[in-house]
């Protein structure tokens, strides 16, 4: 049964079945074609589909004419077939991380993947199409001068995949945040977050809070997320809960409503969606890339973003880099070494008609979180004061700018943080989030403003009711 099931490369023919199916499977985002698919893809459907019929359709005959013929299969092809079951498998699996992936061939993405198992196959059927190789690339190096050639190249291409494999495992093992959508990065966001039902990193919380408990609101993007942080306990929001519950006779509950790259508009629409569970302190903390709806902030560029075209699709950089993790790896430590702390030039912090703008709408944030009765405050939270001159004269101009706008703003500048060097602050070299002591700075450096604040109205001005 082995035998047959090699001679008529039935592993061939299933390995491209898998493929065609995950091809008619997914959904592009311009659906020309039956309301499902793009031109484009329609034509790697049908080439999907043709090859994978002349496979089967061998496979069948050769079934047939199996008592007829005497077959020589060779290891090389076996290698093959194997090499195409592998990665039709990986692929197949590789949708259910997120349909999309169906499509990413699309982009020219084989062998690419943030799903353990199919990051695994996918590679494992590299690997193996190129040992295939050795059959012909071995005999022929000891022959001639080009043979010889051939060989070191194939040997190099083995020796960097053995390197691809091992960074693979190593990223499912210990992935880490790399600061760059990564599939390590991905990799670590799948094993360290997890989402309640409204879509943020928290446990559940009931409607009604139970008895003498206050509720802590923690809203803001990456850094009330706890971008980097393992453990949720880690966090801001947390870890002044935790100094909370031992300075008073309160019984602290934290809720967190955040998410990566959001800025106030978005921020805005958490706390409307978080004042159901009446919280008794409600503080935003507040990034300094949360003006990008008004002026870009976070830089954006690199070999996965803006696909415009063919040309782009066809990018060597962009191909090695969706492909590879050995390439990621080379790509994130270079772009780490080009990473300046200073902002760039027109940065809109220094601009204080946008500021003014940005104003308003932090008013429109505070004045709705303060209807309940909750205490409220913007804790601007920024490490790279410690390490920048520039960045910190920026801090106090944001926070003098507010103040004056009658903002409830608690300072965390550069003197918070006085006593760590910066590279102590943050999750690691590619990476520069703050990290768990960061964060136990930032609530040590709260938690006595809280204290004081929390028991008292919060006072709007009439420069905010306007």
């Amino acid at each position: 049964m082995l035998k047959t099931l090699t001679e008529c490369h039935v592993s061939r023919a299933v390995g491209l079945g898998l493929f065609f199916f995950s091809s008619l499977v997914y959904r592009s985002q311009n659906r020309e074609v039956f309301d499902l698919w793009s031109w484009p893809y329609v034509l790697i459907v049908m080439t999907a589909g043709l090859i994978f019929v002349m496979s089967l359709g061998h496979s069948w005959w050769c079934y047939r004419q199996l008592g007829l013929l005497r077959t020589r299969v060779s290891l090389a092809a076996v290698h093959i077939d194997l090499a195409i079951l592998l990665w039709g498998v990986g692929y197949f699996l590789n949708g259910f991380e997120a349909p999309r992936n169906w499509g990413q061939i699309a982009d020219l993405n084989l062998f690419g993947s943030s799903n353990p198992a199919a990051a695994v196959l996918l590679w494992s059927a590299l690997l193996t199409a190129v040992l295939s190789m050795a059959e012909r690339v071995v005999p022929r190096g000891r022959a001639s001068r080009l043979g010889a050639i051939m060989l070191a190249v194939w040997i190099t291409a083995v020796v960097l995949l053995l390197g691809e494999g091992g960074l693979r495992f190593w990223s499912i093992v210990a992935p880490e945040p790399q600061g760059y959508p990564t599939y390590t990065t991905a990799m670590w966001a799948r094993k360290f977050t997890s989402f309640n039902h409204a879509g943020f990193r928290d446990q559940e919380h009931a409607r009604i809070k139970s008895g003498e408990t206050q509720r802590l609101l923690i809203i803001g993007d990456s850094l009330a997320f706890g971008w980097g942080l393992n453990q949720t306990e880690d966090r801001f929001g947390e870890q002044l809960a935790e100094r909370l519950n031992i300075r008073t006779t309160a019984q602290w509950e934290v809720l967190n409503a955040s998410l990566g790259d959001t800025d106030t508009l978005t921020h805005i629409r958490f706390l409307k969606a978080m004042q159901a569970y009446q919280p008794n302190v409600i503080l935003l903390l507040y990034a300094f890339n949360d003006i990008d709806y008004l002026v870009p902030v976070t830089p954006r560029e690199g070999p996965s973003e803006h696909m415009n075209g063919l040309l782009d699709r066809l990018s060597p950089v962009r191909l090695l880099f969706t492909n590879l993790f050995l390439f990621q790896e080379l790509y994130v430590r270079l772009r780490a070494l080009t990473y300046q702390l200073s902002p760039a030039e027109g940065d809109p912090y220094n601009d204080d008609a946008i500021l003014n703008k940005h104003f308003q709408d932090l008013t429109r944030f505070v004045l709705l979180a303060s209807r309940s009765g909750a205490t409220v405050a913007i804790v601007p939270f920024d490490i790279k004061v410690t390490a920048s001159p520039v960045l910190s004269k920026r801090y106090e101009h944001f926070v003098q700018m507010a103040i004056a706008h009658g903002l409830p703003i608690w300072s965390a500048g550069s003197e918070l943080f006085a006593k760590h060097p910066y590279k102590a602050l943050i999750v690691n070299k590619l990476d520069s989030h703050p990290n768990a002591l960061a964060h136990r700075v930032l609530a040590d450096g709260i938690v006595a403003r809280l204290q004081t604040s929390f028991h008292g109205e919060v006072q709007v001005t009439r420069q905010m009711s306007q």
